[in-house]
């Protein structure tokens, strides 16, 4: 197998297991369907709320928002600022990422920046 996969290669354990599952009945290649919640957090309607949470009130709290929005942990509501809204709190205020990185660019490129 190393021959052929190389480095993406299946490890010796997996091979086995495979082995294992296929003597036990196993009949498909295919992914089991896996069980669990569905992330149902971050959708459309929940990442338009959470922006209007903030464009509200841009010193508010990630657990306000997380109490304001019933099923909807902390850490979802963190996910969705960060990876969705693209972003980043800043002196207490949430503000855009892209906003962000106007700033600072505009700072260094400012007389008030200068190389020592």
């Amino acid at each position: 197998m190393l021959a052929v996969y190389g480095d993406s290669a299946p490890s010796e354990y997996q091979v086995k297991l495979w082995c294992k599952q296929f003597k036990w009945g196993r009949q498909s290649i295919v992914d089991d369907h896996c069980t669990g919640r569905p992330a149902d957090a971050t959708t459309p309607e929940v990442c338009q709320k959470v922006e209007d949470f903030v464009m509200q009130n841009r010193q508010i709290k990630v657990s306000q928002i997380a109490g304001e929005l019933l099923g909807v942990s902390e850490g979802s509501v963190i996910t969705i600022l960060h990876n969705h809204l693209v972003m980043s709190k800043v002196s207490s205020q949430w503000v855009s990422k892209m906003l962000v990185n106007w700033v600072y660019q505009k700072v260094l490129s400012s007389q008030y920046c200068t190389i020592i």
